[in-house]
């Protein structure tokens, strides 16, 4: 198992309000880490100390839908937003973890998203449109 899955594991089952308390866990595990390198990790995985406790923090939802998107094959979707919605809207599709994302890359009001494989470029299209008429 990766450290990270590991991590992420532990804080959806149980309530761990110390880092030191994770580091154990971790190290019980076989994971041979220091607090420090523990710490970088959980920054990586955008974990907040929140009420006391430590959990994934929410992603900021964007505030307007996208004005356009369409395909460029063989694998990329291309979303046109408004001026400064396109990095939280990014932020929000990568949280979202759609099975045909491979990722994708953000400018001021243009997002590059990128299918895992070109043969899964109309799911992706189709995850993204009904994930979007969700309300993200």
């Amino acid at each position: 198992m990766r450290l990270d899955d590991a991590i992420l594991r532990f804080l959806g089952s149980r309530e761990i309000g110390d880092q030191s308390v994770l580091l154990g866990l971790l190290r019980a595990e076989g994971f041979e880490l220091t607090l420090s390198t523990l710490s970088r990790r959980m920054k990586k995985l955008n974990v907040r100390k929140e009420r006391g406790f430590y959990r994934m923090a929410q992603p900021a939802r964007a505030v307007t839908q996208p004005v356009s998107l369409r395909k460029v094959l063989p694998c990329l979707l291309i979303i046109r937003t408004h001026v400064g919605s396109a990095q939280a809207l990014a932020v929000a599709l990568d949280a979202a973890q759609l099975p045909s994302l491979a990722g994708s890359v953000a400018g001021h009001d243009t997002i590059f998203v990128a299918s895992t494989d070109p043969s899964r470029l109309d799911a992706l299209e189709e995850e993204v449109r009904r994930y979007l008429a969700t309300g993200f």
